[in-house]
């Protein structure tokens, strides 16, 4: 290789400002060579790659690469074409996913080869016979071994041509390797050594060769480019008795490509021009596929994708016109795809495999049944494989150098260079309100098992899931004003801890809404929900809006027990100035909405509606209150559930589309009973969000109804209350997430 390589620099010499590699380059890469045989596998960082004899010259090799499971073989220069010392390209057992094979001759077709070597020979007889000299130019390393085959035979066979001398001008010529080479020449060496010529002569310089008579020549470089056979072209071309033999491939550009359209003048290497008066043959022994050669390899190796190289473009792409026209009677799902791309351009050809990982250590053992206390692994394992299903396995899936494996965590350092480790995350929440409201606010999403609270001189643990700690430090601490979250990063832990930060957030911008007992544990106070109810209406209707039981200034319901707040005996004018405003204007006004909600706010903290008492100056309203408190159960629970879906969904997705005149039989008179009245008493809200529309359907239940009471009290004689249902739902998790506020919504008033 050190001497096929020098020999490149020294022909490209000519041009130094494009010479891609110097000597010291050369010496730096000889060092990194590693010598490998035909079919031996070798592996870099899990790129899986061996060879395959290519036919071309001594030691050519085509390789197949092996990465994540895609094959790809690479032909380098190949022949299918045995000649007199070497054997045909091998074909791969294996298909590739890619070709990348040459397209040096296009679609065109090589003479056969018994014709080809008698021109050959004719060529060179014809020259000398007349006096004349014949120059061969040749690769170093290519056909040189075979031509000198052939003229050493034949000129054994004719007497008449032995006082002609045969040069060679290359060292590279006389080198073999006969473990390369076939049959046929290894049988040989068993008897003579078939490359000791008898006819041919090593031309050592140039300088002292004695040209005066008839003489063949073989030099390098095969192309004319410069060197040896250059060298006597120029002396040698004006000589009509002479001839030049073109035996290979020449590129464009080249002088030889140039001496195939017969130019009269050519310019030498000193710059002079001259008269070419020597005649040119052209006779193909080139090393390279032809179209008939490519195309039968090509369908030997049956590859997924074909990329075309090492050729002129428009021979490519008639090579690539006629690839695809054999393709066309292949099935669609397994037709080659074919790419002919210029030099330096990307391909891009997406995989699609199966992933498979191999089971390994105690997890391989399991699912074979052999691991202790493995039964209940294999069992499962077993029955899904007679059923012909899947089943789940838990373990590690690492992937090192293309390889996948499955393995159980705790072995992860046994059949890896990995460790096991985690990540501990600390965060610290500004929280200025107390560990009674975040343990409130954490019971509403999570269940009461899940939660556990510790007192230590830390301050105020809650941990949940056994996974997420807040800390909230003691009063006497110095920054008692933090929160602190730790936990084990995981997605799941992730997860609980964003919730934890939510509702820290919640339990100090809302905490008015779930105001715990100062004594007897961390449940919800009474007074909670009608607190929510109070922010809700002083917000839409005023300061002055709403019952005492919600902090209003007004009267609430006559008769009702309000829930127990520090302004629970204030006077009921609220309620009667909505009365006052609603006969003033039908339609319906703010003040008018304010006596309706503040009635609806206070009735739906009732306990159970009681016999009514006529309000002080009007003797008919006792008659009236006897209904009013309906429909004021009805609208506090419209309030409160209109509310909570648009703190959920957004206030512009909720809207209440209509209200329902229900006339329901009333329950056997009783004392102490009241009749339904004759009152509205459902109503519907339409929730349109992300695309989903939900109808509610919400109604008072009478005390005789043995559905579940908004109260969280049951029929049967027991307390009124109301109900909320999901009549019509676009979308089920909308509609799963509806009942779930709902039913927090119920529980939350069963408390209160």
């Amino acid at each position: 290789m050190r001497m096929l390589l020098s020999d490149y620099i020294r022909l490209v010499n000519v041009h130094t400002e494009h010479i891609l590699y110097d000597e010291k380059d050369l010496n730096r890469c000889i060092d990194k060579i590693e010598l490998v045989d035909f079919h031996q596998v070798l592996e870099h960082e899990g790129i899986k790659f061996w060879c395959y004899n290519a036919g071309h010259v001594l030691g050519a090799a085509m390789f197949m690469i092996e990465i994540a499971g895609v094959h790809v073989l690479y032909t380098g220069d190949y022949s299918m074409e045995a000649d007199r010392h070497l054997m045909a390209a091998e074909m791969p057992s294996t298909s590739p996913d890619v070709l990348i094979v040459e397209s040096t001759y296009g679609v065109q077709v090589h003479e056969p080869r018994k014709e080809r070597e008698s021109r050959f020979v004719g060529t060179v007889s014809k020259a000398v016979k007349k006096g004349g000299r014949c120059l061969i130019p040749v690769f170093a390393l290519g056909r040189a071994q075979e031509l000198l085959l052939i003229l050493d035979e034949y000129w054994q066979q004719h007497r008449e041509l032995h006082h002609i001398p045969i040069y060679y001008a290359s060292r590279l010529a006389s080198k073999t390797y006969i473990n390369m080479m076939n049959e046929h020449i290894r049988q040989q060496m068993d008897v003579a050594n078939p490359f000791k010529f008898q006819h041919i002569t090593n031309l050592k310089s140039i300088d002292q060769f004695d040209d005066s008579g008839p003489s063949v020549v073989m030099a390098s470089p095969g192309m004319l480019q410069s060197g040896v056979s250059r060298m006597l072209f120029d002396r040698w071309c004006t000589d009509d008795k002479n001839s030049v033999l073109i035996p290979g491939y020449s590129v464009e550009g080249t002088l030889a490509k140039k001496l195939l359209s017969m130019p009269d003048e050519v310019q030498g290497m000193d710059g002079r021009v001259r008269q070419r008066r020597c005649e040119v043959e052209y006779i193909s022994f080139s090393a390279h596929v032809d179209f008939v050669q490519n195309k039968g390899f090509i369908e030997g190796v049956q590859p997924a994708n074909v990329i075309l190289v090492h050729g002129e473009e428009t021979g490519m792409l008639r090579l690539k016109t006629e690839l695809e026209k054999q393709f066309a009677m292949v099935p669609q799902d397994e037709r080659p795809l074919v790419f002919n791309p210029k030099n330096c351009a990307e391909v891009k050809i997406e995989f699609h495999r199966e992933t498979v990982a191999k089971a390994v250590g105690s997890l391989a053992r399991d699912l074979g049944g052999r691991g202790k206390g493995s039964k209940g692994v294999s069992r499962r394992a077993a029955a899904a494989r007679r059923r012909g299903e899947a089943f789940d396995v838990q373990g590690l899936l690492v992937n090192e150098r293309f390889t996948k494996r499955l393995m159980s965590a705790d072995e992860l350092d046994e059949y890896t260079l990995l460790k096991v480790g985690g990540i501990r995350q600390r965060l610290s929440v500004p929280y200025f309100s107390s560990a009674e409201a975040l343990r409130a606010f954490v019971r509403e999403v999570f269940a009461d098992d899940s939660i556990k609270q510790e007192e230590g001189t830390f301050g105020t643990r809650l941990v949940v899931h056994g996974a997420v700690a807040a800390t909230l430090p003691p009063p006497s601490a110095k920054d008692r004003t933090k929160l602190l979250l730790e936990w084990d990063a995981s997605p799941v832990n992730d997860m609980l801890a964003d919730s934890m930060v939510a509702l820290a957030t919640q339990a100090q911008t809302r905490e008015e809404g779930a105001r715990v007992k100062a004594t007897g544990g961390m449940g919800v106070d009474e007074g909670g929900v009608a607190a929510t109810l109070s922010s809700k209406v002083k917000t839409e209707v005023g300061e002055e809006g709403g019952p005492p039981a919600l902090g209003g200034r007004g009267t609430g319901v006559a008769g009702a027990r309000a829930v127990k707040t520090e302004s629970s005996s204030a006077a009921g004018e609220g309620a009667a100035a909505g009365d006052r405003e609603r006969t003033k204007s039908p339609s319906g006004s703010v003040a008018g909405r304010a006596g309706d909600e503040a009635r609806a706010s206070a009735s739906v903290h009732t306990a159970k509606p009681t016999a009514a008492a006529p309000r002080r100056g009007d003797g008919a309203a006792g008659e009236d209150q006897e209904g009013s408190d309906w429909s004021s159960m009805l609208a506090a629970a419209l309030l409160l559930i209109r509310h909570a879906m648009q703190d959920t969904f957004g206030k512009g997705a909720v809207t209440v589309t209509s209200k329902h005149k229900k006339k329901p039989a009333p329950p056997p008179a009783a004392a102490g009973k009241q009749a339904s009245p004759d009152k509205p008493l459902s109503a519907e809200i339409k929730i349109d969000t992300d695309g989903a529309v939900a109808r509610l359907q919400v109604y008072v239940v009478p005390p005789a109804s043995t559905a579940v009471s908004g109260s969280g009290e049951s029929g049967g004689g027991g307390s009124a209350g109301w109900r909320c249902e999901v009549v019509e739902c676009t979308r089920d998790s909308l509609g799963s997430q509806i009942s779930m506020l709902v039913e927090r919504l119920r529980a939350a008033v069963s408390r209160s």
